[in-house]
């Protein structure tokens, strides 16, 4: 039985945000934020990444030699697929010996069009049957998986609505896991396999 490493970090920890484990590249991109918070924790997830990716593969955080795939997904060449989602003060990310997506998502009020270009016809029917509070809920359950789906087979946001996911997922050969991260938080992981299992870990200590 296959495994995915797990970790969750809060990025509003005080020394979370270490611009020295970013790459130049990296460190330009988090002076571009208008909002200062957004920065700040932009770095912090950057930071736990090349931390325990430089922990599991060696080499220093700064310079942990990622590409980035044709839909901006990072990757190390030759090394273990790996995933980062984070929203507000929540990031996981996910190691695995296999091609594997995470999402993360807070639950919050969302414009009622949103839907229509998220959802499957047949989904959106799902979603129509639904209390209002059910339909919040039942949404952010449903946009996690599609966006970890999407991350784990390196697509783009455009085939949201070609992927079915409520009430369950129908995905042949793939496996999609709901998580529970944070209360008020959605979370959902998902990998091109079946019979694999989440480890939950603790920071390495470089990693914070």
């Amino acid at each position: 039985m296959s495994t995915i490493a797990l970790w969750r970090w809060d990025l509003d920890r005080p020394d979370a945000d270490d611009r020295s484990a970013l790459s130049a590249e990296e460190q330009a991109r988090a002076d571009r934020f208008i909002v200062p918070h957004a920065s700040r924790r932009f770095t912090a997830a950057r930071a736990a990444m090349r931390r325990t990716l430089a922990v599991l593969c060696g080499g220093s955080p700064a310079t942990v030699p990622l590409a980035i795939g044709p839909n901006g997904k990072p990757f190390l060449a030759g090394g273990p697929d790996f995933n980062l989602s984070h929203s507000g003060p929540v990031a996981i990310f996910a190691v695995a010996d296999f091609p594997v997506g995470v999402d993360v998502e807070a639950v919050r009020p969302v414009e009622g069009g949103l839907a229509r270009i998220v959802f499957a016809p047949t989904e959106l029917a799902y979603l129509g049957g639904l209390s209002a509070s059910d339909q919040t809920a039942a949404f952010f359950c449903g946009w996690t998986r599609k966006e970890a789906i999407i991350k784990a087979q390196g697509g783009s946001i455009a085939d949201l609505q070609h992927i079915v996911v409520l009430p369950q997922p129908v995905r042949p050969g793939w496996q999609v896991t709901d998580l529970t991260i944070v209360p008020g938080y959605a979370a959902a992981i998902a990998a091109p396999r079946l019979g694999w299992t989440v480890s939950l870990q603790d920071p390495p200590h470089d990693a914070r």
